[in-house]
């Protein structure tokens, strides 16, 4: 019985790490989509500036379609700003 337990608390946990895969960029990830390196992000964090920020086990994680977003509010200003970063 024990076995069972331990086999459907793993499978729960691959759940887990499946859903946060599919949902969620970690910096690395969300620094390259964007262009940018990770310090900058830590940076816009720090000043309440980037892509809003989720904590999963102590770590920062970016919601996908937040990203997203972001990605094309950054690609506005670079356009109106005629391409500077």
């Amino acid at each position: 019985m024990g076995n069972l337990t331990l086999g459907g608390e793993m499978a729960k946990h691959q759940n887990i790490e499946k859903i946060i895969a599919e949902q969620f960029a970690s910096r690395i990830e969300a620094a390259v989509y964007l262009n940018r390196c990770e310090r900058t992000l830590v940076r816009w964090t720090k000043e309440g500036n980037g892509p809003p920020v989720t904590m999963i086990r102590r770590q920062q994680f970016f919601e996908r379609a937040a990203l997203a977003a972001f990605k094309k509010k950054l690609d506005e200003k670079r356009a109106l700003a005629g391409g500077a970063q």
